[in-house]
């Protein structure tokens, strides 16, 4: 079986960071900010498409942590709550985005495209949604349901690779389904 996976000690490593964030710590927050920046920007640009966009959101994201820092969990992996943060704002900027009268002119002036095309935009965009909340799930499930279904690994396996219950496997393989399909379930409203 591979090795190359997520370690579990990232809540562990960053739980003095999120500690002194929760007590109005400035400096911790910069090195939360520093150690995180980069790939919650690649995440949003990736997603977004777009330099500007994707720094406001990231700039909302980290803000939204420093705003919520005394509700944080120090036992809880920080990145999960940032990836999903930054999710969430995400899909609130392209609602925002689709919303805007300038979007919808553009739309009514493309009618000339073909079904074909729309099809596979839409299925790009429900990919994209979905390997969005992938990466948005907590580091435990995402793992889990890597090795499951992107890996092929049976619960069997990935409990023995993981050292936990084949039960635990299995219910977080269903959380990270559930999240995925209401997902893909927004995605398809867009």
């Amino acid at each position: 079986m591979q090795k190359n996976l997520v370690s579990s000690n990232n809540n562990v490593e960053y739980a003095g960071i999120v500690e002194k964030i929760k007590q109005d710590d400035l400096k911790a927050f910069g090195e939360l900010y520093d150690c995180f920046y980069s790939r919650v920007m690649g995440f949003a640009f990736k997603f977004l498409k777009s330099r500007e966009l994707a720094e406001e959101v990231v700039h909302d994201a980290f803000l939204k942590v420093w705003e919520h820092r005394q509700t944080l969990d120090p036992s809880l992996p920080i990145n999960g709550f940032l990836f999903k943060i930054t999710h969430n704002l995400m899909l609130n900027a392209l609602r925002v985005k689709v919303e805007q009268p300038k979007y919808f002119q553009t739309i009514q002036e493309c009618d000339v495209v073909s079904n074909k095309t729309e099809i596979d935009v839409q299925s790009n965009e429900i990919e994209m949604h979905l390997n969005g909340a992938i990466e948005a799930l907590p580091v435990k499930r995402r793992q889990i349901f890597m090795l499951s279904k992107m890996e092929g690994y049976s619960n069997k396996e990935i409990a023995d690779e993981l050292n936990i219950s084949t039960n635990t496997v299995a219910g977080q393989l269903r959380k990270a389904t559930k999240t995925l399909k209401a997902t893909i379930k927004f995605a398809a409203t867009i």
